[in-house]
């Protein structure tokens, strides 16, 4: 090294360049960097994660060393060389300790992720495997999250058994300002929120945001008023729900427990007072107000036990799903007799079946929500029956606002106030608890997933998304007409040069003729092939006044063999769609912790969504929600009998206030099939709609060809002309990819109404009560989904509204 020195000291320039070189060449020490940073995970509730479901991953870090500014990264498995990355830009100084939050879909019970810290470079600092439970019998919890500032007084919701062919029982999770969610799939776990004596006001508008999500996809919320109304509906008065206070009332009551507490299938004791029920005089009295206040429960709950029992045929039955006359008097006997032995355990023979209470209820003014109204909760008095609360329908979920303060004493020390819940519970929740479970059951915990053909409700969506993912058509008009001419070309050069006695030539210009063709097809080919993502998106506006759920179904196709960013709207919750798959027996411990497929990283105004390992013409779905205020809406100005079993509308008229004109506009009634159990959608097509004018449907009969059924679902206008346009043009047809994309979205908008009135999840009993209208806007209406323009943006956007029938046969005619 001396002599090298002495040799080449005199030329400083060259010893810098060959220092450099050295450097660069010999191969990188890597940093032992084990103990930069210490992390501690906590997932879900309780620290619990449950299969199937998002649930919110909290990461503390500690910067054992110096000030450092990077991103930190959440990688989770998805299916083998699927996994998803979840980042955020991360700085921490020396001696801190930082929480970040990601919310992640857990889709298999192994309980591993790979956190990670990498620089601003992208360089990976610091990584550590983490494990976390999964409660394979979480999913027989009803979890239900409380918003309170006295959440022990509400420990009587805790632990109330509900029975199907398993157990299942509520879990109460205390939430927080601090711990509520912005990111509306944290909430995923919960079935039911829980508000009372808590001030909403100082909720932030994103959390306020992710309720609104939350209930929209099928949650259900309580909320309780009374003596703290001004503190509850401080932030969620005009933008969860519009309700209007009235005056307080006290009345003696049992909150009508005695009425509900049948409904639930626990049993009794077998100590019961008296041998028979026509002994107890007091249960044959208050079994009679029961049966008579509690009809259509009783019906549902206990008609097929009693079929079974005395071998009565569905065909026996009336029209409408009732018994006979001569059959009431039997079923009556049947269900004292059942409901006695079920539920009535030992009854000291002078104490009452239910102690009443003083209790203060508020009253409200609801007239603003009736067509919202799904139901009234009814209590008990001395003086009768008075209004306790209201149900009211969002989109897919349920909002109960009580008069009540459920902390407020009476209610947390009477015997019966868990039944104050558990019947909205039984009703509004169970049954998607129970289908939830049975689903992990049936797929098993490391084959389920969400895209199962086992669930009616992921097929439909699942096919959607692949007709909007399509692959780019090609311009059969383009290859079309360069072959054509080639081929004309080439005939008459053969016919010119044969004619000259010159056929010689063609040896040199049949060459350069078609490599000129092959040059053309090569370029025109272009149009086919993904250069850049191409985003395809259909919107669906879901109108609920005063407010309207937006749902985005978003293909994003990317090039092969080349990293890709998109950047999404942070005004949209934003979840990946199509990212779960079965691992395949023992490949499940060979996931790779450290790769990746797709990542998200989310900063205040968008996310950008990077694509890795692409094949050529893959595509990646998402959904984006959000839900706003709006005027926009149909207006039902009469409604009676839609799809009745001659399958017309006896009178429809409905008002098109939605502020836009519509094309393809169509109203979706329902009609029973044969067996009264299958309800067949019933498409009626209105066509072009302007604004502010009424469509009238009356005495409009269904046609095939014109009007379809599910199957079908509709016949456009111009339908050739379209189809011509693709074949002709491809892609490049903005006609045709319009009519490819509003012909999917009818197709699964149908088969999605149809498969939720079919299953009896709209909670409907008659589902010929339910309208839908649909129409497609002729201007953009929705927000931008994608931020900025950077790529090809094809949206499709369609409003929808649901009506219920019997609730609107007191509008008049205008």
């Amino acid at each position: 090294m001396i002599g090298f020195m002495r040799k080449y000291g005199k030329y400083p320039v060259t010893v810098l360049i060959l220092a450099v070189l050295v450097t660069l060449l010999l191969p990188a020490v890597p940093v032992k960097a084990d103990g930069l940073f210490t992390a501690e995970l906590k997932v879900g509730y309780d620290n619990k994660a449950e299969m199937l479901r998002y649930a919110p991953f909290e990461i503390t870090v500690t910067n054992n060393g110096g000030d450092f500014s990077g991103k930190i990264q959440l990688i989770a498995a998805n299916k083998v060389d699927y996994n998803i990355m979840y980042e955020t830009d991360f700085s921490i100084a020396k001696g801190e300790k930082k929480t970040v939050t990601f919310a992640c879909k857990v889709i298999d019970n192994l309980g591993k992720v790979n956190i990670r810290v990498t620089d601003k470079k992208g360089k990976v600092v610091w990584s550590e495997q983490k494990r976390f439970i999964v409660d394979t019998s979480a999913s027989r919890n009803i979890d239900i999250g409380v918003l309170s500032d006295d959440f022990a007084a509400l420990s009587y919701m805790d632990n109330i058994l509900f029975y199907d062919r398993e157990t299942y029982q509520t879990n109460l999770v205390e939430l927080t300002t601090d711990t509520f969610p912005e990111d509306v799939n944290c909430l995923d776990m919960l079935e039911v929120i829980v508000i009372s004596n808590f001030s909403t006001d100082i909720l932030t508008d994103e959390q306020i945001e992710a309720l609104n999500i939350w209930v929209n996809r099928g949650g259900l919320l309580i909320i309780g008023t009374g003596s703290n109304s001004s503190k509850t509906l401080s932030k969620l008065n005009g933008t969860v729900i519009n309700v209007k206070p009235d005056k307080m009332n006290r009345y003696n009551t049992t909150f009508a427990t005695k009425y509900y507490t049948v409904l639930s299938s626990g049993g009794g004791n077998g100590n019961n007072t008296y041998m028979s029920p026509y002994d107890d005089e007091q249960f044959l009295e208050d079994f009679d107000e029961y049966y008579n206040n509690c009809h259509d429960e009783v019906v549902e709950w206990l008609l097929p036990d009693f079929m079974e029992n005395y071998g009565i045929e569905e065909y026996e039955l009336e029209d409408d799903g009732s018994l006979p006359d001569y059959w009431e008097q039997e079923f009556y006997t049947f269900c004292l007799e059942t409901i006695y032995e079920l539920q009535y355990g030992q009854v000291p023979e002078d104490t009452p079946y239910y102690t009443t209470v003083t209790a203060d209820v508020l009253g409200f003014d609801v007239d603003d929500a009736e067509e919202n109204l799904a139901e009234t909760l009814y209590g008990d008095s001395d003086n009768g029956d008075y209004e306790m609360g209201y149900v009211y329908r969002c989109a897919s979920g349920y909002i109960a606002v009580y008069g009540i303060d459920f902390t407020m004493n009476p209610i947390p020390g009477y015997e019966h106030s868990s039944e104050i819940i558990s019947l909205l519970i039984d009703r509004y929740i169970f049954k998607k608890v129970v289908e939830h479970f049975e689903s992990i059951q049936d797929n098993g915990y490391y084959n389920a997933y969400l895209g199962n053909t086992g669930n009616t409700d992921n097929y439909y969506t699942r096919n959607f998304l692949e007709n909007l993912s399509a692959a780019p058509l090609p311009p059969v008009l383009f290859y079309a007409v360069p072959v054509l001419g080639y081929m004309v070309a080439i005939l008459v050069m053969y016919l010119v040069n044969k004619k000259k006695n010159k056929t010689f030539r063609l040896w040199y210009w049949y060459p350069v003729l078609a490599v000129g063709v092959a040059v053309l097809i090569f370029s025109v080919g272009f149009s086919t092939r993904i250069i850049r993502p191409r985003i395809n998106s259909a919107t669906i506006l879901e109108l609920n006044k005063p407010s309207a759920i937006e749902q985005n179904y978003v293909a994003v196709t990317t090039p092969s063999n080349k990293d890709c960013e998109v950047d999404l709207s942070n005004e949209y919750d934003i979840q990946l769609i199509r990212e779960v798959g079965g691992f395949g027996g023992d490949k499940s411990d060979k996931i790779n912790y450290d790769s990746y497929r797709v990542a998200f990283n989310r900063s205040i105004d968008r996310t950008k969504v990077t694509f890795r390992g692409n094949v050529a013409l893959s595509s990646d779905q998402f959904l984006l929600e959000s839900i706003y205020p709006t005027e926009r809406t149909f207006e039902p100005q009469h409604v009676i009998n839609v799809g009745s079993g001659s399958s017309a509308v006896e009178e429809l008229i409905v008002k098109n206030s939605t502020g836009v004109d519509l094309e393809n506009a169509v109203i979706i009634g329902f009609e029973a099939g044969s067996n009264g159990n299958y309800h067949d959608a019933i498409v009626y097509r209105v066509g072009d709609w302007k604004n502010g004018t009424t469509a009238d449907m009356t005495a409009q009969k269904f046609v095939s060809g014109r009007n379809r059924s599910y199957s079908g679902a509709i016949a456009f206008n111009d339908t050739e002309k379209h189809l011509i346009s693709g074949i002709l043009f491809g892609s490049l047809s903005d006609g045709f990819i319009t009519f490819k994309n509003r012909d999917a979205i009818m197709s699964f908008l149908v088969s999605r109404i149809e498969s939720e009135v079919g299953s009896s999840k709209a909670n409907v009993a008659d589902p010929e009560n339910i309208v839908f209208v649909v129409g497609f806007p002729k201007e953009t209406i929705c927000r931008e989904i994608q931020f900025g323009k950077k790529y090809r943006n094809e949206r499709t956007e369609v409003i929808v509204q649901k009506f219920y029938v019997n609730e609107m046969k007191q509008v008049k005619k205008q």
